[in-house]
């Protein structure tokens, strides 16, 4: 990957007089600049990388010691970062943006100027200020890269609200807009925005089901609603058990969870008798930095997210139909399952990258970025082909891709666990050979 982290300052030498220059004579020179970082931009993309840009900041700057930082910001700095990412949209939508203003109030102004053992280094900013821009730049690697988390397991008790629901009542449960109870719906409101940013919300809970549907409809505090989670598993059991009924039925792999609870001891059982389920010993004061590796993409688009959710809330009856067929058409049939195949579009380019990376059960191509699959899509080295399901419950969007490359090596092959068992594995088989793909890449999915 590729990393542009810019200190205005130093490219761009002399700028102090353009401070105080026209405002048209600013603009000017605003899209010099910025033509010249979206040329490198243009350049890292064309060799197939992962590019990255900071936006721009001189925090060093001696006009920080004088004059109103908001004032500063907002008539300089803010102007070009706003010209930078229209620019970025427009000629490469692909690169990804790192946010250095967030960054460095997470640090502290006081914070991030160097002293002279770094400034005689020329690096103008502090070790603490550099490692937590290192940490970022990993989280955005870590997002282009890596198989990530899908599903949020949540225990209820001390975790969405304070208090024990069968021994309090609903009544004492600590959740509102004041004091303690305002933490924990804050909390219910970054789980709610997980669930925007398309991960899968299930519940794990000791309780009475009664009282948790109740919980969930009827409190006034509640900010996440029974439409926001996709399986409930409230029972007096082991959440062990519970976990492994969640993944069953969500149709997803143990590497794809993480379990949310306050119990040193629920966690600790979990991590003995589920190692591959990641885990978080939830914890007021620390909870927001434990879960800081949860990787966010907040161009999620919402339709999908919205089929995904309107899928697993009919996944019961689906499972029902299911087990009393023994032929995939008759199925297919029953379920007036509609599968089609269509050129993928470049606004879709995004949602397969994801699907390469996320897939697992049923993914035999390779895993890309979004840049890296936009490059070979834009050079047509890849032929890009979006796979939208259908049945007699919902639309279940676009749920798996197929690519082939010139030389018609299969290279993208792999299908949401939503729709697998149902009939559209043959049909993904059937178009493939229809389009000229790899005899032997072909019968080695099959034989996979």
């Amino acid at each position: 990957g590729l990393f542009l982290w810019i200190c205005f300052s130093e490219m761009f030498p002399g700028y102090s007089e353009f401070l105080f220059s026209a405002y048209r004579e600013q603009e000017t020179f605003f899209l010099r600049c910025i033509s010249q970082l979206v040329g490198l931009c243009e350049k890292g993309t064309k060799f197939g990388k992962n590019v990255w840009i900071m936006t721009m900041e001189d925090w060093r700057s001696p006009l920080w010691e004088v004059v109103n930082p908001i004032q500063f910001s907002e008539g300089f700095f803010q102007r070009i970062n706003r010209c930078l990412i229209n620019s970025l949209r427009d000629r490469c939508p692909q690169v990804g943006i790192i946010d250095c203003n967030y960054v460095a109030v997470r640090t502290g102004i006081e914070n991030l100027r160097g002293g002279k053992e770094n400034r005689r280094w020329g690096i103008p900013y502090t070790d603490v200020y550099i490692e937590n821009m290192f940490r970022e730049m990993s989280k955005a690697y870590e997002f282009s890269q890596k198989r990530q988390i899908k599903c949020i397991v949540l225990d209820c008790d001390n975790v969405l609200w304070g208090g024990i629901l069968s021994e309090n009542g609903s009544e004492k449960i600590i959740l509102g807009n004041v004091g303690k109870g305002k933490l924990y719906a804050e909390f219910q409101e970054f789980i709610r925005i997980m669930r925007h940013a398309g991960y899968i919300l299930a519940v794990s809970s000791k309780n009475d089901e009664k009282d948790i549907d109740r919980m969930f409809r009827e409190h006034s505090g509640m900010v996440l609603k029974k439409d926001d989670i996709a399986v409930f598993e409230v029972n007096w059991g082991s959440k062990v058990d519970s976990i492994r009924r969640i993944v069953q039925f969500l149709n997803i792999g143990m590497n794809s969870v993480l379990f949310i609870d306050d119990s040193e001891s629920e966690v600790g059982m979990v991590k003995s008798m589920l190692p591959e389920v990641s885990t978080v010993v939830f914890d007021l004061e620390t909870i927001y930095e434990d879960l800081s590796f949860l990787l966010v993409d907040f161009q999620t688009n919402q339709e999908m997210v919205k089929d995904r959710m309107a899928s697993f809330r009919s996944q019961k009856e689906r499972y029902a139909i299911r087990a009393k067929m023994t032929d995939s058409r008759e199925l297919m049939k029953e379920l007036k399952l509609e599968v089609s195949f269509t050129l993928a579009s470049e606004l879709e380019i995004n949602r397969i990258a994801e699907l390469t990376r996320k897939t697992n059960k049923f993914n035999y191509g390779k895993r890309y970025s979004q840049s890296e699959l936009f490059t070979l899509w834009v050079q047509k080295k890849i032929v890009l082909y979006s796979i939208y399901v259908k049945d007699r419950f919902c639309n279940h969007g676009l749920v798996g891709a197929i690519g082939i490359s010139s030389d018609n090596r299969v290279e993208i092959y792999c299908l949401s666990c939503r729709v697998l068992g149902y009939g559209v594995e043959e049909e993904m088989f059937q178009f493939t050979r229809q389009k000229g793909g790899s005899e032997d890449d072909i019968t080695r999915i099959m034989e996979d």
